[in-house]
């Protein structure tokens, strides 16, 4: 199972991936270019380097097919922000 925890601004991101439970990556920076590092805090291979990009590809091809999932739904139900 592949894991991510990701807080975001246009200044500063923090990202976790896990696989299976286990620390595979932490992101943490200027979103542009942030600091990659794995468990140890050493610096990921290649080859995992490789496997991070598909991670992430995967997780935002998720959210996009989520995304497509709730639009119907927004039709009934406003998924907008409600004011309060």
């Amino acid at each position: 199972m592949i894991g991510l925890d990701a807080m975001a601004t246009d200044q500063f991101m923090d990202a976790t991936f896990t696989i299976n439970g286990r620390l595979f990556a932490n992101l943490r920076g200027d979103p542009r270019n942030p600091a990659i590092r794995g468990e140890g805090d050493r610096a990921l291979t290649p080859d995992e380097m490789k496997a991070l990009g598909q991670m992430a590809e995967l997780a935002g091809n998720a959210m996009a097919m989520f995304g497509n999932l709730l639009a119907p739904v927004s039709g009934i139900v406003n998924l907008t922000r409600i004011a309060s």
